[in-house]
């Protein structure tokens, strides 16, 4: 009898230990529910293989055309540049054979211009000119002041 019990309780010990875990087993199932509905309601905005395969060959195709352009494009933005370019070096020639006239000609103004030297020269004569025409107009007017006076008395 000893046996039988010793055996019952192992039977009741094993029961309790299945009890404690298919009640695990049961919260971990409530949690795999959930997370399957929220999947379940995400799966209709998934993409398919056959919906990737689109978008692929309308990329493909997208990114051909823009490569056209592009190429178009760059063509005739070089064309353009070429263009522009090319009058920018006439402009610049002309620019640059103008300059080259204008500088022939100050250059030949340079030597023809006064120098601080010849100014003061100038000035110089100016001022001595100045003071012997007052000197002489002041001799000629006393002289005729002083003949005037002779001649009235």
């Amino acid at each position: 009898m000893e046996d039988v019990m010793r055996r019952l309780d192992r039977v009741e010990t094993s029961v309790v230990d299945l009890r404690t875990e298919v009640g695990g087993l049961r919260e971990e199932v409530g949690n795999l529910r959930t997370e399957v509905a929220v999947i379940t309601t995400q799966i209709p905005y998934l993409a398919t293989a056959a919906s990737v395969a689109e978008l692929k060959t309308e990329m493909v195709k997208s990114i051909s055309e823009l490569r056209s352009e592009m190429t178009k494009g760059f063509s005739q933005l070089r064309s353009e540049m070429t263009e522009g370019f090319s009058q920018l070096r006439s402009e610049m020639a002309a620019s640059v054979s103008e300059l080259k006239s204008e500088n022939k000609s100050i250059a030949a103004t340079i030597p023809h211009l006064a120098t601080a030297a010849s100014v003061a020269a100038a000035e110089t004569r100016i001022i001595k000119w100045f003071l012997g025409t007052a000197a002489s107009l002041t001799a000629l007017v006393s002289t005729l002041a002083f003949t005037i006076a002779k001649f009235v008395h």
